[in-house]
């Protein structure tokens, strides 16, 4: 029962008392001191009433100084109790306020403290914890072992899980620790085009330059990737495509290089010539018994007429190949060509 209700029932009671005594016909010297002796009474059974640790003025209980009333007010208990009656243990209080032990701070409904472990979980994860603090902060939420920020530092997640977030939720994309710090890469057999946001298999970055009918291969440390055309094609003559290998004769064929086929041809056939006419002259002279210079002196003359066809030939090989003859040919046929002189 409350103290105002106490009160209440008091003054409920002296009027009652007083209504009684004038009905029996007392008088007032009699009701006033039936009165007096009927409010001691009273005011001793309040006296009574008032719990432990507390005392009775004007008629109300008040509890005595270091104390206050619980949350039902029949109890006189500590500021300390009060608080953990209010927020759970790890907390103290004052006469104001309740605070969080040393090593403990209010949750984000301030309704318990918690550790400062316990705080990091409840923001960013199950795996973040509570390290060492800056000079602003007591402490620090970082993730724990194996696993990062996401990239809004909301929350701790996996290596793995931070790369798909980055890296467009590519399958073919995998974490790597390098140093004190993760990393992301394309699983083997893959590599990162940003221009298609994801990774692709080596055959499949050879046909974005090179069209179909290309397999890519991996390199190692001396090599690096390439690509190569797939059987039955070879490259075209930039080598920007691959193609059937009969295409291949037929573009060397073209109009455009006819004229350097036929010019190889003939130069192709020039050493066998000039072996044939060694021989030719060693067995003409012998059966003839006559001196082999005169004719050798014919063959070198040959060199004059030939010279220039071979540096011809020579260049265009050069041109069209892309492989440096440097005048090797040209300078053993310019040889000839000075002996022809000579012999001459």
């Amino acid at each position: 029962m409350k103290r105002t209700t106490y009160i209440l029932l008091i003054y409920c009671i002296l009027f009652l008392f007083s209504l009684s005594l004038n009905a029996k016909g007392a008088t007032q010297d009699e009701i006033i001191n039936n009165l007096q002796r009927v409010t001691q009474q009273l005011k001793n059974t309040i006296e009574h009433i008032c719990p432990s640790n507390s005392y009775l003025k004007n008629g109300l209980c008040y509890c005595n100084d270091g104390l206050v009333w619980n949350e039902n007010g029949t109890q006189c208990i500590t500021y300390n109790q009060s608080c953990q009656n209010k927020y759970g243990p790890h907390t103290y209080g004052d006469k104001n306020y309740c605070y969080c032990e040393e090593g403990y701070v209010w949750n984000k409904d301030k309704t318990k403290c918690i550790t400062y472990n316990e705080d990091c979980s409840s923001l960013y994860g199950s795996h973040s914890i509570a390290g060492k603090g800056d000079t602003k902060n007591k402490y620090l939420c970082y993730c724990e072992e194996g696993y990062v920020w996401n990239t809004n530092k909301t929350k701790c997640i996996t290596p793995k899980e931070w790369c798909l977030s980055v890296y467009n939720n590519d399958e073919h994309i995998e974490a790597y620790k390098e140093g004190d710090e993760y990393k992301c890469k394309c699983i083997d057999g893959y590599v990162w085009r940003d221009k298609l946001q994801r990774c692709i298999t080596y055959t499949e970055d050879c046909k974005l330059t090179y069209g179909d009918h290309v397999i890519g291969i991996k390199g190692d440390e001396k090599y690096a990737d390439y690509c190569n055309c797939e059987e039955g094609y070879s490259w075209n003559l930039d080598k920007t495509e691959c193609i059937p290998k009969f295409k291949v004769f037929i573009e060397y064929s073209s109009p455009e290089y006819s004229e350097l086929l036929l010019y190889g041809f003939i130069y192709s056939l020039i050493p066998i010539l000039i072996l044939v006419m060694i021989f030719t002259l060693i067995i003409e002279s012998q059966l003839k018994k006559e001196l082999l210079f005169k004719e050798l002196s014919i063959f070198f003359g040959l060199g004059i007429l030939l010279t220039p066809l071979v540096y011809l030939i020579e260049t265009l090989f050069s041109k069209i190949t892309s492989i440096n003859l440097s005048g090797n040919l040209s300078f053993f046929t310019l040889i000839w060509y000075y002996l022809g002189i000579a012999a001459i």
